[in-house]
């Protein structure tokens, strides 16, 4: 904003020159939980070793949840359902490299809120089709999410 400054009675008003504190450069890591993913750096075998665990669980309850999968490509949508619902569990494992994570609140929890979410879009309706796809689309949401850093959720 900027101020008129008086040159006395006779003279002319005149803009006073702006004044304008630097603001302090703020880095990815500083504001936002830094990413992590299978193809980042911070992954390691720990964050394997909890993917390959939760996958074949998650795969289990979506396809119980679908109830009767007919052909190949259901199945196959379900293990890649499987698989990024198991990198998505795996990012909450603190990362290697020391990198701190967001903290547990529900922005940070939505991703696994999301993942249940999945599950039960699976469970409703009669068509396999549309709910297969909605909820494939609920789980590449919360990875997207926890993998490319468009979290909103702050570090402390």
């Amino acid at each position: 904003m900027r101020v008129l400054k008086d040159n006395g009675a006779d003279g002319p008003l005149e803009l006073a020159p702006r004044s304008v504190a630097p603001r302090p450069a703020l880095t990815l890591g500083q504001t936002c939980a830094v990413p992590i993913a299978p193809w980042r750096s911070g992954w390691g075998v720990r964050h394997t070793a909890v993917a390959l665990v939760c996958a074949p669980l998650t795969w289990s309850v979506y396809r119980s949840a679908a109830g009767p999968v007919t052909g190949w490509g259901w199945a196959a949508l379900l293990v890649l359902m499987a698989l990024g619902a198991g990198i998505v569990v795996a990012s909450y494992v603190p990362a290697q490299d020391g990198r701190r994570r967001e903290s547990l609140s529900p922005c940070a929890i939505a991703p696994l809120a999301q993942l249940l979410f999945a599950a039960m879009f699976l469970a409703m309706g009669s068509a396999l089709s549309g709910r297969a796809v909605f909820a494939a689309g609920v789980v590449g949401l919360a990875l997207a999410r926890r993998t490319t850093g468009s979290s909103t959720c702050r570090i402390r």
